[in-house]
Formats: C-alpha cells, structure tokens, sequence
C-alpha cells in the first residue's frame, strides 16, 4: 500500500501511512549531521563549533547544530563534507571525519540523519569564517561559532548530544581494545596542556621549567628519567621520564632570549638526543 501524500513542500511532505499514521518525510529521506569539535589539554572535549540559525518558534537565531540535507545525486559522506564547507568553513577530505553510525530525530519523521564528527584540535585557525548560504530565508544571517561543551545541555536540537556520547563511547572502545587505562597520558595531550597553560601565565611556566634540582645517584640511574650530565633533574626531564618513547619525546622550543616559544613532540629518529634546557 503506497502511504497517502497529505502536503508536499519543497523540503517535506506530510504523509498517512495504512491510514492513520501521520508522519514527515525529507525530500530524500537522508540528512547528515556534524559534531565538529577541540579537545583540551587532558584530552577532554572542550568546545564544540555550534550553528546559530533562525528559530522557527522564536524568530530568531538560536545556538543549534550543522546539519543539512542529503541531495539524490549524494552519498551521505559527500553530503557531509559539502556542509562542513558552506557551513562550518573547513575543508576536508573523507578520511578526516568520525563516522558516528545512523539517528532519527523523532519518532514522527522517517528521515535518516547520519551523524559524523570532525576532530579540529589545533585547527581552528583554519577555518573560513564566513558560510556560505544555501540562499533560504532560514540561513539569512546565519553563522558558526566556538562554543563550550557544556552548551550542548542548552541546545533543544539532540545532534551534538548524541554525536558526543557516540565519540566518548568510540574512545572508551578504542581505549579498552588497546589494553590503555582510563587515565592515559600521550605526549599529544601533555603538549596541548603545557601550552595552555604557557599562554596562560608565561613567567610561571618558564620559571617551572627554568628549575633544576640535584638528584642522588640512584635516581641519576633511573632507566627513563632524564638527568642531566651535572646529576640535576628539571621538570621537563621528569616528564620525559614516563611520556617519551623510543622514537618521541616532550621537548622545549625557546626564542633567541631562551624564554619557551612553545612545547613540541620532538622525533628522535631525526633529531637525536633530547636537549635539556
């Protein structure tokens, strides 16, 4: 039985399914959402880019999340780089994004929305802040912004809410297929957290990793703590000694006045050594 076509928008129609079923269809029953989001220092998610689009119930823009539709001639994935595009202003290619599985947004519409995340961690300069419009009246004034994660309990859409369960919920499989704690520190997120806090409060840090403390022969032995020819342990050498590997390590970027420019993974394949400072 072919269900009853009741009201046939230009995006929706409305229709009757065995005849008494009413429920919404999108002109191609697909749409695509997308979380794109930063991390923090720890790891965490920190803040996630929402959508500030026009409000049907309130007229006016309100923070939302980066969907759109899925056109005939699309596969769900190109739909999704297009939007990241026009809306979100980041250029990217399919192995970039987070495939993050299939929702509907309610039990009255058969459309598929598939979700994917985009992990922009130091990338947020990359970005085109300008969208581009799909020329709708819903889009006039529209624009993307960096907002806290916290946001996403205030949103009334559930794209981000979901989106962001689903990526914790892939980290905590990846951690526990790997064998890795919960509490797992890589050199990645120290680097992140040190140049927070760096950028936070300059003199202190330097000051920190400026100190240097006489160490005791045994801990002058210690197989991954890295001490100094003069048997003196800085900070930076501690940390070393349980975040480096045998091919990386934390290392120190300084200006010509050796005041820290940044902290960086240093690649000891190519560069040797790590350098004290």
């Amino acid at each position: 039985m072919v269900d009853e076509i009741l009201y046939q928008g230009k995006y929706l129609s409305i229709r009757k399914k065995e005849g008494w079923y009413e429920y919404m269809h999108d002109r191609t029953g697909k749409l695509v959402g997308l979380f794109v989001f930063t991390k923090n220092g720890f790891g965490d998610v920190s803040q996630i880019l929402g959508r500030y689009e026009y409000d049907v119930r309130t007229g006016k823009h309100k923070l939302t999340s980066v969907t759109g539709g899925v056109e005939e001639n699309q596969t769900p994935i190109q739909a999704a780089i297009m939007e990241l595009h026009e809306e979100a202003g980041y250029d990217v290619q399919e192995q970039d994004l987070i495939d993050l599985g299939t929702m509907t947004l309610t039990k009255s519409d058969d459309s598929v929305m598939y979700l994917y995340a985009y992990d922009a961690t130091g990338k947020e300069n990359l970005r085109r802040k300008d969208s581009i419009s799909d020329g709708t009246k819903g889009e006039e004034g529209a624009y993307c912004d960096w907002v806290d994660a916290d946001k996403i309990v205030e949103m009334q859409n559930p794209v981000n809410a979901v989106a962001l369960l689903r990526v914790l919920d892939k980290e905590v499989k990846e951690k526990e297929k790997s064998g890795n704690s919960d509490f797992n520190w890589s050199l990645d997120a120290a680097v992140r957290l040190l140049n927070d806090c760096l950028k936070t409060d300059n003199f202190a840090i330097n000051k920190l990793f400026s100190m240097r403390v006489p160490v005791n022969s045994a801990l002058a032995g210690h197989p991954t703590v890295t001490v100094a020819n003069d048997n003196t342990l800085s900070v930076l050498g501690l940390l070393n000694g349980f975040l480096s590997t045998d091919e990386q390590a934390l290392a120190i970027s300084v200006d010509d006045d050796s005041s820290i420019e940044e902290f960086v993974v240093l690649d000891l394949k190519n560069q040797g050594e790590v350098n004290e400072k």
